[in-house]
């Protein structure tokens, strides 16, 4: 593609070093006193005609200088001409001066012209400018051409496009180079730029290897360099950066425009045909309508191959030996070299990006090598290839995948259609081999590989064969698994058994795999784990599918949803186990797990989407899993453990963890069933609030869960541990006949995980139920303590709401209160002095109860019977099945419907009563009836409202039927002995002033 731009620049060499060849050679014909002398006759410089001098008819319009008698040299190839010359000290001025130059022999006997015009003269230089005058054995030692210099050659044949044209000022010659710091432009046939800082190195090696005679431009031009280029447009025969074009050949499309500029230095070796550009190199090729081809680098080389050389003239040997380039010879691209940080090639023409600190290609054998400490990337057409060395060699069809050899970790990512991608991955190496009708694809350390968004197989080494299959669209719709066969057969056509258009229509798809060490198997809802695997898959073409398939493309128990209006989270599964034996069929979508085998420390957990454990998990351990899926997708697998040792069956899912000798769970039917004994831990969801128990609960029979309840039976025991928002804690034991587990909603056991996963609403004990339960505040200290026996419990797990059935008791020991600088008053009127003892109140009912046990507050029906006391230590406690005597510190309280409010454990100062109908407390210091009582600790008060009659009140040992006071209502403090009445009916005045108020301890 240079070879016109070459041609140009070696002519402008000559044209330079022709005031050299006057020097040398026109000079000599000359006496030296003719030269020295100013008296020098014209007719002197006159030359005989020639057909060199009748061509510059053409070359100069009618009025031009040169044509009107000039003083000129003629040589067989050159013209020289000028008006004046003037001799000086060690130097000779020529004024104006035109050179012509014909290079090679035209049609009619004379070469092409090349017109070097230097309108302010050119400066000769010698050391002896006398000895260069009077003898052939003179030397040059530098020459400058003067001001403007333009150099023009016109068209060989009208309408070829091939004229040359440079402007330059004050050139410099030497023996070893030709240059100029001034700026440059050109134009050579479709080739143009500018720039500046032109240099052309000369060698003194000629064309037939032996060294020429020392002097000004005496050598053969060597390389060109431009050291600033501003503009550089070149026109070759093909695009060196489409990679689909084989470049071996000549082109014969448009030609084609090279943009190029640099921050550094331009060079061409014309010796070895290479083109090199340094210093943030652009290389652009505009193609109207579509998007530039474009190379980005810091140092670009493009090598040539050598044209096919013609002899021009009569032949010889010396023209044998040194032949020229034909006018016809074209430069086709060898090789290309890109350096950078990194060097990019974006070929929209051809599909390829590439980027690497070193690339480089061979057009001849699409042999393409790049090379980068941190990483290279290719991508060309579908395939996508990262690593730190990469060779390969590009594939000639969309449908194949070329060859492939990559050193150092790395990928290969392929798009095989709109819903699928091959990618692979290695730490190692990977080789990518044609073997016969399929590609080896083999990986070594690390080595995955994916098949689609989520289809994996991972291990140390892996080897995979992939071929060319039919494309199918078509998903079965119903019906049962069809027989395996052996590829070829009826379900499995080979691609050159398909017509024409069925192999246009083929992709590629693994058909085997073979995994060592370390193995992971993905697919877009499973992961299998195991050191060892073996996998097949089946394809199944639309033309030849069975009358029967599966309806669910479900990988696995658990598995998304296959409407996805239905799916709420994006998850997988993940089996490991000793032994994995694995089938897949491929029906043109995701493939679908047939069946699964797994021996030997068995672990199923259900994955999120960054490969973590999903929250709430899905987990299951045992000693064996056996898979069989339904015509429908759905599965039935039982999952087994080994007691002997320790190991029991174990599965966990949303918030629920399963464990037994045995777990059967049937998909079709929702139900998960355990015989014998085992255990259910129920942990809080992440949406319930603060506070939530996470509850554990064992038996000795069997369990049944239907997906909305769990009934368990024969010696249930409960235990909970609810942290409260305050940093209480609280733990609780329930033992009871049977427990029914309520949930808030179905859960569906094909798809248990979602993004609103049911939660614990309610557990319902019968059976002689028995609680037990102690609240510590948040460094540890106990708070509470509580027992509770009744016929039947409901407990709301996620409103903390508590109702019991029939008779039974509760016995509660708890702090009096926090409040360090007060003592605490019970409603018997007694104060301790002892600041850690506790307070007892015991409870018997015979209509059950309700409340909030977050709260503390409880609300007994039934004939309440009830004492209130004092004691010193957490067990000090009666026989909780009957009601004892209270102390001097306590009371004994009667009533239809007792409400606790226990505030102490929330910094209140102690407990609130409430007590309705027929309302009666004895203590020590008084006796009181009322229809309504209320207690507050904290205000130490106790207030009497009637109903039907009157409350009324008895005072010390009063103890006849007359009271102290009778009101509607009465306010009575404790601590003072104060009494307040409103609407009284009787008051005992005397009685009253001889109350006197106790001193503070």
């Amino acid at each position: 593609m240079f070879r016109r731009f070459t041609a140009a620049t070696t002519c402008l060499a000559i044209l330079l070093i022709a005031h050299a060849a006057y020097v040398l050679i026109v000079v000599p014909w000359i006496d030296a006193p003719l030269l020295a002398s100013k008296s020098t006759e014209p007719d002197i410089w006159q030359s005989p005609p020639s057909a060199n001098l009748e061509s510059l008819q053409r070359l100069f319009p009618p009025d031009a200088w040169q044509l009107n008698s000039p003083k000129s040299i003629e040589s067989e190839h050159a013209i020289l001409l000028f008006q004046d010359y003037k001799p000086g000290e060690n130097e000779l001025v020529l004024t104006p001066c035109t050179i012509v130059v014909f290079s090679g022999m035209g049609k009619e006997g004379t070469g092409r012209p090349f017109i070097l015009q230097a309108p302010q003269g050119a400066v000769i230089r010698s050391n002896n400018i006398l000895e260069l005058t009077q003898s052939r054995s003179g030397m040059v030692s530098a020459a400058r051409l003067v001001g403007s210099v333009s150099i023009h050659s016109p068209e060989t044949e009208p309408g070829k496009g091939d004229a040359v044209r440079i402007n330059t000022r004050n050139v410099q010659i030497d023996h070893q180079r030709i240059w100029t710091a001034n700026d440059v432009d050109f134009q050579l046939g479709p080739h143009h730029g500018r720039g500046r800082d032109l240099v052309i190195n000369l060698s003194d090696v000629d064309n037939l290897g032996g060294r020429v005679e020392q002097g000004i431009a005496a050598g053969q031009v060597d390389s060109m360099e431009l050291i600033h280029v501003e503009e550089l447009q070149l026109q070759v025969s093909a695009n060196p950066l489409n990679l689909d074009n084989p470049l071996a050949k000549e082109a014969d499309g448009e030609p084609v425009l090279l943009d190029i500029s640099c921050d550094g230095p331009l060079r061409f070796d014309f010796s070895n045909l290479q083109l090199s550009l340094e210093d943030n190199v652009y290389l652009s090729i505009e193609r109207p309508g579509n998007q530039a081809d474009q190379l980005t680098c810091m140092r670009l080389e493009l090598s040539f191959a050598q044209p096919v050389r013609q002899a021009t003239g009569a032949t010889s040997p010396s023209s044998q030996a040194t032949p020229s380039l034909a006018a016809t010879s074209t430069l086709t691209p060898r090789r290309l070299v890109a350096t950078g940080n990194p060097a990019i090639i974006q070929s929209p023409s051809s599909r390829v990006i590439v980027r690497g600190r070193q690339l480089s290609y061979e057009f001849a054998n699409r042999n393409l090598v790049i090379d980068d400490p941190q990483r290279s990337i290719v991508t060309y057409r579908d395939n996508r290839i990262i690593a730190r060395s990469i060779a390969y060699q590009l594939p000639l069809e969309d449908t194949d995948l070329g060859q492939l050899h990559a050193q150092g970790a790395g990928t290969f990512e392929r798009k095989l259609d709109d819903n699928h991608s091959f990618l692979a991955s290695w730490n190692d190496h990977c080789h990518l081999q044609r073997h016969d009708d399929e590609h080896v694809l083999s990986l070594n350390g690390n080595a995955i590989v994916s098949l689609g968004e989520k289809q994996r197989i991972s291990s140390d080494q892996l080897h995979i064969w992939l071929k060319k299959v039919p494309l199918v669209t078509q998903q079965p719709s119903s019906g049962t698994y069809p027989l395996l066969v052996e590829p070829g057969g009826a379900e499995n056509p080979q691609p050159g058994d398909l017509p024409e258009p069925a192999r246009r229509a083929s992709v590629i798809r693994p058909v085997k795999m073979a995994a060592i060490g370390h193995v992971e198997l993905d697919t877009s809802q499973l992961t299998v784990r195991t050191a060892r695997a073996e996998l097949w898959i089946r394809r199944f073409p639309r033309t030849n599918l069975p009358a029967t398939a599966p309806r669910s493309s479900n990988v696995l128990p658990f598995s998304l949803p296959d409407n996805p209006a239905r799916m709420t989270s994006k998850s997988r599964i993940s089996v490991s186990g000793d032994l994995v034996r694995a089938q897949l069929l491929d029906y043109g979508g995701q493939p679908t797990l047939s069946d699964i085998t797994i021996q030997g420390n068995v672990t199923v957990k259900q994955l999120s989407d960054e490969n973590t454990p999903a929250s709430p998990p899905f987990l299951i351990h045992g000693e064996s899993l056996q898979m069989q899926r339904a015509p429908n997708g759905l599965a039935t697998f039982e999952v087994k453990g080994n007691i002997s040792r320790g190991k029991p069956a174990w599965i966990s899912m949303s918030s629920l963890e399963l464990s037994g000798s045995s777990i059967l769970l049937d998909q079709q039917g929702n139900q998960i069933r355990v015989d014998g004994a085992g255990q259910l831990t129920m942990h809080p969801a992440a949406s319930e609030k603060p506070g939530q128990a996470a509850r554990q609960v064992t038996w000795k029979k069997h369990l049944l869960f239907d997906g909305s309840s769990a009934r368990m039976e024969g010696d249930v025991k409960s235990r909970a541990h609810h942290q409260l928002e305050d940093g209480r804690s609280l733990e609780m034991v329930i033992m009871s006949g049977e427990l029914e587990i309520q949930l808030s909603r179905k859960l569906d056991l094909a798809h248990p995980r979602s993004k609103n996963p049911p939660e614990l609403s309610r557990l319902i004990f019968s059976g002689d139920v028995f609680l037990q339960n102690r609240t510590r505040d948040k460094t540890g200290r106990d708070l509470t303590s509580d027992q509770l026996q009744v016929g039947r419990l409901v407990v709301n797990q996620q409103t903390g709401r508590i109702l019991g059935e029939g008779i039974g008791w509760v016995s509660s020991i708890f702090r009096r209160g926090r409040v360090a600088d007060a003592d605490q008053v019970s409603p018997g009127g007694g104060a301790s002095t002892d600041r850690g003892a506790l307070t007892h109140l015991q409870v018997h009912f015979d209509n059950g109860f309700n409340g909030d046990y977050n709260e503390r507050i409880l609300r007994f029906l039934g004939r309440v019977r009830s004492v209130y006391d004092m004691v010193d230590n957490w067990e000090e406690t009666s026989n909780p099945e009957k009601l004892g005597k209270p102390g001097k510190q306590g009371a004994e309280l009667h009533c239809e419907q007792l409400t606790v409010a226990d505030l102490s454990v929330i910094g209140s100062r102690g407990i609130e009563l409430e007590a309705i109908g027929n309302t009666y407390i004895e203590a020590q210091s008084y006796v009181a009836l009322a229809h309504r009582l209320t207690f507050s600790q904290a205000k130490e008060m106790l207030v009497l409202e009637g109903g039907r009659q009157d409350a009324r009140l008895w005072l010390d040992e009063n103890r006849t039927p007359t009271p102290n006071a009778a009101a509607r209502r009465i306010s009575y403090q404790v601590r003072t002995r104060k009494v307040e009445v409103n609407g009284a009916s009787y008051l005992d005045l005397n009685r009253l002033r001889q109350i006197v108020p106790r001193p503070s301890p």
